[in-house]
């Protein structure tokens, strides 16, 4: 979590309590008033506190939205959040 702050990503959701058995690509997994895409594949199980780090930036024009959500400190997950 801390590469992501140091490279501009922003808490945007906590979660206290989070149960999950994988992120599959194109998974869903609500978390707060959001629903988190998954764009990677890992498969862990989690039960505990998740939060959820967003950023936005510009690539040639066009606004580029990124988010993770992390499970404990060191796990953190590639992908997309959208509002519920």
């Amino acid at each position: 979590m801390v590469d992501l702050f140091r490279r501009g990503y922003q808490l945007v959701v906590t979660e206290p309590y989070l149960s999950f058995e994988a992120c599959e690509f194109d998974k869903t997994i609500p978390i707060g008033g959001y629903i988190f895409k998954c764009q990677t594949y890992e498969y862990v199980y989690h039960y505990g506190k998740a939060e959820v780090l967003g950023r936005t930036f510009v690539v040639k024009g066009q606004s580029i939205s990124s988010a993770y959500l992390c499970a404990g400190e060191d796990h953190c997950m590639a992908g997309a959040l959208y509002a519920r």
